[in-house]
């Protein structure tokens, strides 16, 4: 369980004076502090936005003169993508262009198991025997400087795409289009993988050699458009562009293979979104290549029959959903070895809480490794490495990283590279290889690394653009928000706090697994307004929803419709209670500190203004404090505030239990040998409960002495 009080971070906005008469989207980019001319002129104009010149790009016209040459000369092209959604659109996107132009167009894409990522030199057998001439990465290459060798020893010209970090030397290609390259001169260096490939088709077209009118390569902005969105790249600049060209098509005329995904898996007709893109369509693109050929999705984007569409986007679908049953066995297994390992090694946590976790697993499926490892940061607050067995090779494990918050992972990484067999990647996502007797060293050198970096990392947090008053809680203000859009990296969706909620009703949807609230604001004029809300995932919310309280929120604007009807929701991303002006439910750090400093009960309970029997736990509190620990955290390593645990255990069983009283109540536990914990700040604690034989008398410990054997209770 991890119940801990998120940080919002709000924009400063002290020293900036709005102008009257602003939409909420020019509001969201003041506030943001993108207020410039030419910046509101490319997110709130009406035209598309930002559009370079393909020449531009290193090596454009080296590229479009050898493939002009294969064209007229009928020479063999081989297409070397990757496994992800962005390898598979930039490579369906020049297949299809070459197809077009009715050239003998060949593609490969490596295994994620076998071959990894890039062209490793298991692959070059293969390539040669498809006898190309030439070759055309896409997506991959600016790194593979051996292998672009072997294919140019072997007669066959390379044409290098790629959009990642160029290391000190250049393959020997023919040409290397990059604009990670230090002599590059477009204007626009974020664009990924597919949004090259749309850059070299661009400047295909506006060559006479193929007859094509210039505006031919639009065709492909929608696969284009799906790769910007899944490779997480800045949606500015180009990139936008890209993405609301591609949504444009999509929502109105998507090609068979997009069309027939769509529509397996949904019936609703809906306008399509990055967003929905992001967590809907493009995971089944993904699982492709996870789960074994990525060919296939290749395929459903070159489907020109109804038939072959429908079938594929059926295998994709249910490829997803093999995945997910992987992926949370998987996560099941790690959270069970993270626990595992924290009880085992708790003494030590208070120091070394924040080091990597590194979870492993002989027969995990590799394609899955990613998602475990980011869903583990999530859960734990703390940077993961998830490794597999599965490698390829006897006795190798691989697996991937992924940093939490502030975290440099890579850093970490190549701190403990002496045993390491290869590793790359950046400060927040990294791959990473070694030999399975090296886990251990491994593990003990993160740990190394982290106390030698003596910091810990940031919060737990929640950025926030700024206060919406509840007048502003309308469906005007998400249609004024959607200009904005495209959202996703760069330029993400708005959330807003609004002060002083009440909680009128909350219904459990989804297997209780996340909750819909009725709220209510007051208004000057005596009156209240009312809004629907809805808390996914409840469970990693800051607080715990129930009628009657009042709270203030962090939310992003909605709309819904039902039978026709549109009305505003809030999709409730934090929450946090108001003041109540009690010190002991406001500020119960300030009463702990008094208790470490052995300030004695009775001064205590008159500075919190509480009698004896309201600052300390009654007894009937200590068995339900046991019951719920037992019910909800019996195999697990806990990090908890102590308030909102106890606002917690409070509703579940109907009473009412504060901070400061669990704290004594989790000190009885500890002096029992039922509990260790931890102090990690002010009201958190870190703890893992023990099991022991026999009877355990809590009327032995100091804490229960000192406030039931003593006659602390009867004192007024």
């Amino acid at each position: 369980m991890r119940l801990i009080q998120k940080k919002w971070t709000i924009t400063d906005i002290s020293d900036l004076a709005l102008p009257e008469g602003l939409t909420l989207a020019e509001k969201v980019l003041y506030w943001r502090k993108l207020n410039n001319a030419s910046f509101l002129s490319e997110m709130l104009g009406t035209e598309c936005g930002a559009h370079y010149d393909p020449f531009l790009l290193p090596d454009m016209s080296v590229a479009c003169e050898r493939i002009k040459r294969a064209y007229k000369g009928q020479e063999r092209i081989l297409i070397y993508g990757d496994y992800d959604v962005d390898g598979i659109s930039a490579t369906a996107i020049l297949v299809d262009f070459f197809i077009s132009l009715g050239m003998d167009v060949h593609y490969m894409i490596p295994d994620r198991v076998t071959e990894g990522y890039g062209m490793s030199a298991s692959v070059i057998p293969e390539i040669l025997s498809l006898s190309p001439q030439l070759v055309v990465t896409v997506d991959c290459g600016v790194a593979n400087i051996e292998e672009t060798s072997l294919l140019r020893n072997n007669n066959i010209d390379v044409i290098v795409t790629d959009h990642h970090e160029v290391k000190e030397s250049l393959p020997d290609a023919l040409a290397v289009i990059c604009p990670k390259r230090s002599d590059n001169y477009f204007p626009f260096p974020h664009l990924c993988g597919a949004g090259i490939a749309l850059k070299l088709v661009e400047a295909l077209c506006r060559q006479d050699t193929f007859g094509y009118d210039n505006d031919y390569y639009y065709k492909y902005f929608d696969m284009a458009a799906l790769a910007t969105i899944a490779d997480v790249v800045p949606l500015t600049g180009e990139n936008r562009t890209i993405v609301k060209k591609g949504l444009m098509m999509i929502n109105q005329s998507p090609r068979l293979g997009i069309g027939a995904l769509l529509k397996v898996i949904s019936t609703k007709q809906i306008k399509l979104s990055s967003t929905y893109l992001g967590f809907s369509v493009i995971p089944k693109i993904n699982a492709a290549g996870r789960m074994g050929d990525a060919s296939r999705a290749v395929e459903l984007f070159l489907a020109n029959s109804a038939a072959d569409a429908d079938r594929l986007a059926m295998q994709l679908l249910e490829e997803n959903i093999r995945r997910q049953a992987i992926e949370t066995s998987i996560f099941e297994e790690a959270v069970q070895q993270v626990n595992q390992e924290m009880r085992a090694g708790h003494d030590d946590l208070c120091t070394e809480i924040h080091s990597p976790i590194v979870v492993y697993g002989a027969s995990w499926h590799p394609g899955v490794v990613g998602i475990v490892a980011s869903r583990l940061v999530s859960m734990f607050h703390r940077s993961a490495i998830v490794l597999s067995g599965q490698s390829g090779t006897e006795g190798l494990i691989k697996g991937s990283a992924r940093a939490y918050a502030d975290d440099n992972i890579l850093d970490a990484i190549i701190y403990a590279e002496d045993f390491l067999e290869q590793y790359g990647g950046h400060k927040k996502a990294a791959g990473l290889s070694l030999r399975e007797s090296a886990l251990g060293a491994f593990r003990n050198k993160l740990r190394e690394f982290t106390a030698s970096v003596g910091t810990r990392p940031s919060e737990p947090e929640v950025h926030i653009d700024g206060e919406l008053l509840p007048e502003e809680l309308s469906l005007r203000s998400w249609e004024e928000l959607s200009a904005l859009e495209p959202f996703g990296e760069g330029n993400r969706e708005p959330r807003f706090f609004s002060r002083a909620a009440r909680v009128i009703s909350v219904q459990n949807i989804g297997d209780g697994r996340h909750v819909r609230l009725a709220l209510s604001f007051d208004q000057n004029d005596g009156s209240s307004e009312s809004v629907e809300a809805v808390a996914f995932n409840f469970d990693t919310h800051s607080i715990s929803y129930r009628p009657g309280i009042v709270i203030d929120i962090a939310y992003e604007l909605k709309r819904n419709e039902w039978r026709g009807n549109a009305k505003l929701s809030l999709q409730i991303i934090d929450s946090r209670n108001v003041d109540t002006g009690r010190l002991v439910e406001d500020k119960p750090d300030v009463l702990e500190s008094l208790y470490r400093n052995n300030i004695g009960f009775k001064h205590i309970a008159a500075v919190a203004k509480l009698s004896i029997q309201e600052l300390l736990p009654q007894k009937e509190d200590i068995r339900t404090i046991y019951q719920f620990l037992r019910a909800r955290c019996a195999a697990s390593y806990c990090v908890c505030d102590l308030p909102l645990l106890a606002d917690r255990i409070s509703i579940e069983y109907g009473v009412t239990i504060h901070a400061f009283a669990l704290a004594r109540v989790f000190d009885i536990f500890e002096q029992a040998g039922l509990m260790k914990q931890s102090r990690i700040r002010d009201m958190r604690v870190g703890f893992c409960l023990l099991f022991v034989d026999g009877k355990v008398k809590l009327e032995n410990t100091e804490t229960f002495r000192n406030i039931f054997s003593l006659g602390v209770h009867n004192e007024a």
